[in-house]
């Protein structure tokens, strides 16, 4: 329960040019949970970043953030600071003759990068320190006739840099899809999904292999409240393979269906 909850945001973005911009952000806030006699807990939070596009078919964005959790009270402070990267390249533009056999291709490049040392939850001190790094490749492209593949590779790494240990994931993704278009609002796509997760550390070491496929439908309706209904299912097969412990793996099958009104 929360006795005390302030904070102040500022945000601000100046675009220089039509392809390069930048931002920044600064907010404060102070909390105090429990009652009026529990400790304050002060946090400041200040972010930059830029927007750069140097040639049409290619977009950058770095950003940065720093926060300061803070109990005055205990002269506790825990810093955390974050850094992140995405790029987008559009082969379509890039290579305009390609646009005679595909709808659009892209390459997309996402970067994470986090710190934390230390952490004030409920008024109480967690010491933890904390690097975690993730950085994503994916590639999209779309066929006039209605297919389209994903291509996605997700690296992982979650570090201790006191206790220099470490666990790193891998997962490579694919999708391939097709969509056809009845008219009037009328969408079904039908997709086929593959992955395989690699985890190897000092805690758990496993490969897991998934594989699916599901559909969705796009229903247009002519109601005055309601523009479409969304309806999907999904059927996903699992294969665990714990690398330390032959007890702990499992396979296991997976059947889904939603439903969603658009109003």
């Amino acid at each position: 329960k929360s006795w005390l909850n302030e904070s102040t945001d500022i945000g601000l973005r100046y675009k220089f040019t039509d392809n390069f911009a930048i931002k920044g952000g600064y907010e404060s806030g102070i909390s105090q949970e429990g009652t009026a006699a529990s400790l304050e807990v002060k946090s400041t939070v200040s972010s930059y970043g830029i927007e750069y596009s140097p040639f049409s078919f290619w977009q950058i964005e770095w950003g940065s953030r720093y926060q300061i959790q803070e109990m005055p009270q205990l002269s506790v402070k825990t810093p955390r600071l974050s850094t992140s990267l995405y790029t987008d390249l559009d082969l379509g533009k890039l290579i305009p003759a390609a646009k005679s056999i595909i709808d659009s291709s892209n390459v997309t490049y996402k970067y994470l990068y986090d710190h934390q040392e230390g952490l004030i939850s409920s008024g109480t001190l967690v010491n933890t320190d904390t690097a975690n790094t993730k950085s994503q490749w994916g590639y999209l492209t779309k066929f006039p006739i209605g297919i389209s593949a994903y291509l996605q590779y997700l690296s992982e790494e979650e570090s201790n840099p006191t206790t220099a240990t470490s666990i790193t994931r891998q997962t490579p993704f694919y999708r391939l899809s097709y969509t056809m278009d009845f008219g009037m609002g009328h969408k079904l796509e039908i997709y086929g999904d593959y992955s395989v997760a690699q985890q190897r550390g000092r805690v758990t070491a496993y490969d897991k292999k998934e594989n699916g496929f599901g559909f969705t439908w796009n229903i247009p309706i002519d109601h005055p409240l309601l523009s479409s209904m969304n309806y999907g299912g999904f059927y996903k097969q699992t294969d665990y393979t714990d690398i330390g412990n032959s007890t702990n793996n499992y396979a296991a099958n997976e059947l889904s269906f939603q439903g969603t009104l658009v109003f």
